[in-house]
């Protein structure tokens, strides 16, 4: 069996038919630690995309991923210095909506960032670190290609929120 690193990823030949028609089994080895990157995410078919606290790459000591009743948000965003990522690959490029889905006493802003284009947000007084509202953070340029999008803390009247998600929605 031959292996071929390709952009994608590894690429093996595997014979042209299994040695056992019932079960088969191949046996990678290799030398070295194994780097797993995840994929990053992508548009859905109508350019609308939901990047969910689930998926977020959490940066920083205190934040964290909260999960339950009234939760699935990122949560403890106590430090100001803390902040979440995601991989998107953006196959429907062009100038999109920015909305984030956030819940807390209100008034503090997320900066979110796609390259070097940026928008705040200010999240909206909900009530409850478990009431969600819809708050709109302006519009960016999504170029072609897997960008990096991040949210992080505007530090100046810093309170914590819960993040639930952030929307991208095609501009009209």
């Amino acid at each position: 069996m031959r292996a071929k690193q390709t952009p994608q990823g590894v690429v093996l030949a595997l014979p042209g038919s299994a040695p056992d028609a019932i079960s088969s089994t191949v046996e990678v080895r290799w030398k070295g630690a194994i780097e797993v990157e995840q994929s990053p995410q992508a548009q859905a078919a109508d350019g609308v995309t939901e990047l969910r606290a689930a998926d977020a790459e959490i940066h920083g000591s205190q934040a964290q991923y909260e999960h339950g009743e009234q939760r699935d948000n990122i949560g403890f965003w106590l430090d100001p210095a803390d902040w979440v990522s995601w991989r998107l690959a953006v196959v429907r490029p062009g100038r999109y909506r920015i909305e984030a889905v956030l819940a807390g006493p209100g008034g503090s802003q997320l900066e979110v960032a796609i390259g070097d284009r940026r928008v705040r947000v200010t999240s909206p007084p909900t009530g409850d670190y478990g009431r969600f509202e819809t708050a709109p953070a302006g519009e960016l340029l999504l170029p072609a290609g897997t960008v990096a999008v991040e949210v992080r803390p505007v530090a100046q009247g810093w309170q914590p929120v819960n993040l639930k998600a952030l929307r991208l929605v095609p501009a009209p």
